[in-house]
């Protein structure tokens, strides 16, 4: 649609619809993804290692040789230099050369967004967020060895989501956003989904097979292990609890001291009021 409506890469023309799907940060690993330096800071993210949009491929090169021929930020054929060719729609999109893409980085979601619909593309951000401690774990074991450099990042991706939660619509027919939980979808299910589907005008009767990532990540054990330990706890909390408040003979009695009392609380209460109206009628008169 929009600007794209004649690229070059068919495979996308022929479906309509182009699926993007970017991690924050995308590509490498912490440890080499910035060059030599661990010495990475916000400022450095936000000013060398963040792009404010991702054309589509056939506008995109990498910057480091090797990289992955097949990534949606590249066409295959803008590997190698010689063969590159800057199409017509790179410059229809308003881009005077190749996006260059660093190995790792991040994507400015609302900028992002915003870029593809300024230029007539209908584009939605769908933003998976997930158990935290579980996202922490699978990253410093798969993407991430340094816990510095991780919550680094982790803190800056943050600051992008809320960012585009702030700026981006959610609520029209045709959402620039929509938010998804992976815990509510491995848990719900496909109803789940489906809500998912009706939020971007999908209309599919697929139900997807859902797997929960989640589970590698618990320690089974662990919770058999604290499992008994917890119960006992919980037993004798409420023994404790049992015994502060006595024997349900002592529970009983004291229900009925607390009765009486609030009898003989109302009682006074309708006395007083009942004296204060004495004292007003007797003033009424007086005036009269």
């Amino acid at each position: 649609s929009g600007q794209f409506h004649g690229r070059k890469d068919k495979y996308k023309k022929a479906r309509g619809v182009e699926v993007q799907h970017w991690s924050l940060p995308f590509g490498s690993v912490c440890n080499y993804g910035y060059g030599t330096t661990n010495n990475v800071t916000e400022d450095m993210l936000m000013n060398s290692f963040t792009l404010p949009f991702v054309a589509p491929r056939e506008c995109g090169v990498a910057d480091v040789p090797g990289q992955d021929r097949h990534s949606l930020i590249w066409e295959p054929s803008n590997f190698e230099e010689e063969t590159r060719v800057f199409q017509q729609e790179c410059r229809d999109a308003g881009l005077d050369d190749f996006i260059i893409s660093p190995r790792r980085f991040f994507l400015d979601i609302t900028s992002h967004i915003q870029w593809y619909l300024e230029r007539g593309v209908q584009a939605t951000a769908v933003i998976l967020d997930r158990d935290q401690t579980i996202q922490k774990t699978s990253k410093n074991i798969k993407h991430c060895d340094n816990v510095e450099i991780s919550d680094l990042e982790n803190s800056y991706g943050k600051r992008i989501i809320l960012e585009a939660i702030d700026e981006l619509d959610q609520g029209s027919a045709d959402p620039a956003l929509v938010l998804v939980s992976y815990e509510m979808m491995v848990h719900l299910g496909d109803p789940y989904l489906q809500s998912i589907f009706k939020n971007l005008g999908i209309r599919s009767d697929y139900i997807a097979p859902i797997e929960d990532a989640n589970e590698r990540y618990v320690d089974a054990e662990k919770v058999k292990r604290e499992a008994p330990r917890d119960q006992t706890f919980l037993e004798s909390k409420i023994t404790r609890r049992r015994r502060s408040h006595g024997t349900p003979e002592d529970i009983a009695a004291r229900k009925k001291r607390r009765d009486i009392f609030k009898g003989i609380v109302a009682t006074r209460k309708e006395r007083r009021d009942n004296f204060k109206g004495t004292v007003a009628a007797r003033k009424e008169r007086g005036r009269k």
